[in-house]
């Protein structure tokens, strides 16, 4: 077991050479796509965030590991390389499990709980894997953060498996909270059963004709993808907008983050457009990065339509290419139950494992669109017709062939630049639908993504319970570029759009409530947010800022001996313009919130910067940011002094503790002031009469 304090170190890794198959017996040889991850420039590892609702305890976790994951062969083999150095396979090997669990020794009172395990997450990435021993470790972090008590970290090298095979382990190992006996349960896919055959048959000649079409329907959408799969591999390259890699970006460490969705609400855009999940995610996703490239190329909602609707001008370049590449695993999966059955037994037989993967590359049509269902529907489109295409199994078969014949290298190369000439890696992954414990730490949530193919950015959506979490690994250069709309919630929830469609209410409903997704995509989902200075506002290059629940402070350095008469500051409602005259404005844009300006006011101190004090229109939020489109601070980790709220009056200072104590409650998935209140009636109730029945009760 490793203890440390302070930031991880690099592990220095080191390979054993096995010369002759005497020393060590190969149990299993690699798969063609394990051995691609072990290429220089593909060495892919899977990050498994784990954030527990109590304390994680290591004795129960080791003894839990030990009766389940290390009968699991992967985890209890580790590779075996020829006299050349080269990985072979696996061979089976005593696991000595302290080498596997890091447990730093942290400050339970750290600053910035949340963003400290966002950069020990991004620090993992920085050190290689020990190929000494099984490629995989659990990192333990003892702090509890806005979402968990404490957090758990796997980092398992991708030879081990694909992300499905490797998630569907994990879940083996847990169980139901409400049944610490069972399995969890995987939601069950209620699609249609096809009735192309039954109708076939039915209509006759007519039948069968369409049937033929149907063939030469997919045979020519296969035809076009792997065409296209190749001028991909040769010649072929996305558009290059903000959101493409540099080149070595592979070697480069990944930033993590992640963030929640409602999933109810993703449910009832997908139940009113009789959609999957799969396309409403999708849909979003595209709307979120059409927002954000709109704004890349222009400063976006400007301008004003018809009646009162706000249109975005479209800043975007014509016909922009932007694929992702989507891995599918083609190999027969275990389920969770058998995984556990196998595990519990000590079974000896064969498991179903390994990587057996296929890319598929998916087009994201990027524009600006004034009905957010477009999105929803384009999406459909596109999966659809992928459903209708055999690129999955095609691009597996030539990879293959390619291997085999041409070698791993030419294979290798040939892989990595099909990824380098695309934008970026998009998966969606299934979920429990009831809460699981983890040998017998109820999680609070599941947060997945890998790193080390050469992309900037990886988009992964998992459910689990009642919420849709996004998972981000990000090039750390791109900074707040990752803040894909970067909208106000506000603007999105006010618009009033109908479906020409259908008149069903629950479309107009569903189209409403795509915006409240959007929106908490744009502004909670997808946005790195900064630590507040100790002011509970932001340093940034040109400028600084401090705030209260009232006021906002502004600081900008001008040169020494800077006059009054040299500075143009103009304070507007929703607009702030500050400079000098004859130059270029230092700040110029949208206010994040309005402001008084018969309030406001601004003066020159000592010649050296312009200090500006901006009154808020509502003094009862924290502010982000200055300008819309500058970093954003989290104000969940804003820290008002107490003096700052003893100079507000009693009523005033209540309902702000109040709004800062539910604020604290919601983030750790705890009661609020108001459900407390409830819960103690109902206990008191319940004590004063005896007599009844409450066990059917439930808190309303």
């Amino acid at each position: 077991m490793t203890m440390f304090k302070g930031a991880l170190k690099p592990i220095q890794t080191k390979r054993e050479v096995n010369s002759s198959a005497e020393e060590e017996e190969v149990v299993e040889p690699l798969s063609p796509a394990g051995r691609l991850f072990h290429a220089p420039r593909m060495n892919c590892c899977i990050i498994t965030e784990m954030g527990c609702k109590i304390r994680i305890d290591v004795e129960v976790l080791k003894e839990g590991a030990t009766q389940t994951l290390l009968k699991h062969p992967r985890f209890s083999s580790k590779l075996a390389f020829d006299a050349k150095g080269k990985p072979i396979g696996w061979v089976r090997t005593q696991v000595n499990l302290d080498e596997h669990l890091v447990i730093p020794d942290l400050d339970p009172h750290i600053e910035s709980p949340d963003k400290f395990v966002e950069d020990y997450v991004s620090n993992i990435t920085k050190t290689p894997m020990d190929f000494s021993k099984p490629l995989w470790e659990v990192h333990i972090l003892h702090i509890k953060t806005s979402k968990a008590n404490s957090v758990g970290i796997f980092r398992i090298h991708h030879s081990m498996g694909d992300g499905i095979s490797l998630m569907s382990l994990l879940l083996a190992c847990t169980r139901k909270s409400s049944d610490p006996d069972a399995v969890p349960s995987l939601p069950i896919d209620k699609r249609k059963k096809n009735t192309t055959l039954q109708t076939t048959g039915s209509l006759g000649f007519l039948g069968y004709f369409v049937l033929i079409l149907v063939f030469l329907k997919v045979l020519w959408n296969t035809l076009v993808d792997v065409v296209m799969f190749g001028a991909t591999m040769i010649f072929l390259k996305d558009t290059n907008t903000p959101l493409k890699g540099k080149p070595g970006i592979e070697k480069a460490p990944k930033r993590f983050v992640n963030r929640t969705l409602s999933l109810d609400d993703i449910k009832l855009v997908k139940n009113a457009m009789d959609m999957t999940i799969n396309d409403v995610v999708l849909g979003i996703t595209q709307a979120g990065l059409s927002r954000y490239l709109n704004r890349c190329y222009g400063k976006g909602w400007k301008g004003k339509g018809k009646g009162d609707d706000e249109v975005q001008r479209n800043n975007q370049p014509k016909n922009i290419r932007l694929r992702s590449t989507l891995l599918v695993n083609l190999r027969p999966t275990t389920t969770i139950e058998g995984l556990a059955e196998m595990m519990e037994g000590d079974s000896k037989g064969r498991w179903q494992w390994g990587n057996a993967i296929a890319y598929i590359l998916l087009p994201f049509h990027i524009d600006v669109k004034n009905d957010p269902l477009d999105y929803i529907l384009d999406a459909k489109a596109t999966i659809d017709r992928k459903k209708r295409s055999l690129e999955a199994p095609c691009t597996y078969t030539i990879a293959k062939f390619i291997l085999k014949t041409l070698g791993l290298g030419i294979t290798a190369n040939l892989t990595y630049r099909v990824l380098c000439n695309t934008t970026m890696s998009f998966s969606n992954v299934v979920g429990p639908a009831e809460e699981i414990s983890f040998y017998g730490h109820p999680m609070a949530y599941i947060a997945s993504s890998v790193y080390g193919h050469p992309q900037a950015l990886t988009i992964h959506y998992e459910s689990y319970i009642n919420m849709m979490t996004v998972v981000l690994a990000v090039d750390p250069d791109f900074g707040f570029l990752v803040d894909y709309c970067g909208l106000d919630g506000s603007c999105l929830l006010d618009q009033r759009y109908t479906l020409k469609v259908s008149d069903r209410i629950e479309r107009k409903v569903c189209n409403l409530r795509l915006f409240g997704v959007i929106a908490d995509f744009a502004t909670e989902g997808i946005v790195i947010y900064q630590a507040p200075n100790k002011g509970n506002g932001l340093d940034l290059d040109n400028y600084s800022w401090t705030q209260s629940l009232q006021e906002v402070t502004v600081t900008v350095p001008v040169p020494p001996g800077t006059k009054s008469r040299d500075i143009v500051c103009d304070i507007k409602k929703n607009h702030l313009k500050v400079g000098l005259r004859g130059k270029s404005s230092i700040i110029d844009g949208e206010l994040y919130k309005p402001v008084k300006p018969d309030d406001c006011f601004w003066s020159l101190e000592d010649q050296k910067a312009i200090s500006i004090l901006l009154t808020k229109h509502d003094q009862m939020e924290w502010w982000r940011c200055v300008i819309k489109g500058e970093p954003e601070i989290d104000t969940q980790k804003v820290e008002p002094e107490n003096s700052k709220l003893s100079d507000l009056d009693p009523e005033t200072r209540s309902t702000v503790e109040k709004m800062m104590f539910d604020q604290r409650q919601k983030s750790m998935g705890l009661p609020t002031s108001d459900e407390m209140q409830k819960q103690e009636l109902l206990k008191k109730f319940m004590a004063e009469h005896p007599e009844l029945d409450f066990s059917g009760a439930k808190m309303m």
